[in-house]
């Protein structure tokens, strides 16, 4: 299983419920609330979650809580940033330089 700075799927499923393309805490601590929407929207559009003192992008969690994977990056199908519904999340594969 590939990890996100150590981050893996059962500890994603384990600190998260997922909701119509949004993450919940499960439990409280640690400055957490059960239920709270995890998570603040940056200027970039994109929302990023602190755990252990780590910043990871909201979809990029969402992605690896659903297919257990991260590939190189996770792209918006609608382009709309702020929609990480799994639906609109895909896998994006770096160019080959093809000579």
């Amino acid at each position: 299983m590939k990890r996100l700075h150590n981050v893996s799927q059962k500890k994603v499923r384990e600190l998260f419920d997922y909701h119509r393309g949004k993450l919940y805490w499960k439990k409280s601590g640690q400055g957490r609330r059960k239920n709270l929407l995890a998570g603040n929207v940056r200027d970039s559009g994109y929302t990023y979650i602190k755990i252990n003192g780590k910043l990871y992008l909201a979809h990029r969690l969402i992605f690896l809580l659903f297919y257990g994977f991260l590939p190189v990056s996770v792209g918006h199908t609608s382009k709309k940033l702020f929609d990480d519904s799994i639906g609109n999340l895909y896998e994006i594969y770096p160019k080959r330089n093809i000579k």
